[in-house]
């Protein structure tokens, strides 16, 4: 894997080995970076979660770690404060149809956050190369845990909302814990679709099927926000103004079409 080495005394070269054209995990990673360097989608699998990460190798070698590593202690962090709380939320004792749900709901955030937690650490244990076959990786391992980390805040806050009207059996205290359950949610979506989806549409558009159907009112929303008519569109903005800064010169010998990473 690692086909690329730090030149001594250079800090932001890499000589590429002779063998990476051989090596299918250089391959691959070079295919995913040309992938996400594009639009041209067409007979591709998305990249999914780990497209927003990927903008890493845009950044000097010895800096990609770095920000792997940064990225992985914040995720890592953040999934351990939610899981402090939603291990609070699931009632085993519940025997109403409400609180055996709440507690379903709960029981899942607390596993998925778990799990993000061992994928973020696991990014800032193993990649500690700069080339940018260890990048890739790194931003699948970073994939893989926002995708935990987001659907077991999504259960956490739902299974809260759930859990406090088994609590309140019917009463008005448990309806207005809900307004206003509903209430942050829509306003997170409003946050996240306004600031987020609208001013870094590329990573959503290599995002699976899934994602767009999930998220669609948020994508529809961010379009209109910002007068563009479809995300590809946005896509489009951001990496021609990506590309036009500096470029590491692996990465341009592999959106160039070179032999490896």
């Amino acid at each position: 894997m690692l086909s690329a080495t730090k030149v001594p005394g250079e800090s932001t070269s890499i000589r590429v080995s002779p063998a990476s054209a051989s090596n299918p995990m250089d391959v691959m990673a070079g295919d995913a970076f040309r992938q996400f360097f594009s639009t041209d989608v067409r007979g591709k699998a998305p990249l999914g979660f780990a497209a927003f990460f990927m903008d890493c190798a845009l950044l000097p070698p010895e800096r990609r770690s770095h920000r792997l590593w940064l990225v992985g202690e914040v995720c890592c962090v953040f999934a351990g404060l939610m899981l402090f709380f939603a291990s609070t939320v699931p009632d085993l004792e519940a025997t109403d149809n409400l609180g055996v749900v709440a507690t379903c709901i709960g029981s899942f955030a607390v596993l998925g956050l778990v799990v993000a937690c061992i994928f973020s650490a696991s990014n800032v244990m193993m990649c500690s190369t700069p080339d940018l076959t260890c990048c890739y990786v790194g931003c699948k391992m970073m994939g893989w845990a926002m995708f935990y980390l987001l659907n077991g805040t999504i259960l956490t806050f739902a299974a809260f909302v759930l859990h406090s009207l088994a609590r309140a059996n019917g009463a008005v205290l448990g309806w207005i814990v809900c307004g206003m359950g509903i209430a942050l949610f829509v306003s997170v979506n409003v946050f996240c679709a306004t600031t987020m989806i609208a001013f870094f549409p590329l990573p959503q558009y290599h995002q699976q099927a899934w994602y767009y159907q999930a998220f669609g009112p948020n994508l529809v929303l961010s379009n209109w926000i910002m007068g563009r008519r479809s995300v590809r569109e946005g896509a489009d903005i951001q990496l021609a103004k990506m590309l036009a800064g500096p470029i590491p010169d692996d990465l341009r010998l592999v959106l160039d079409g070179g032999p490896g990473v």
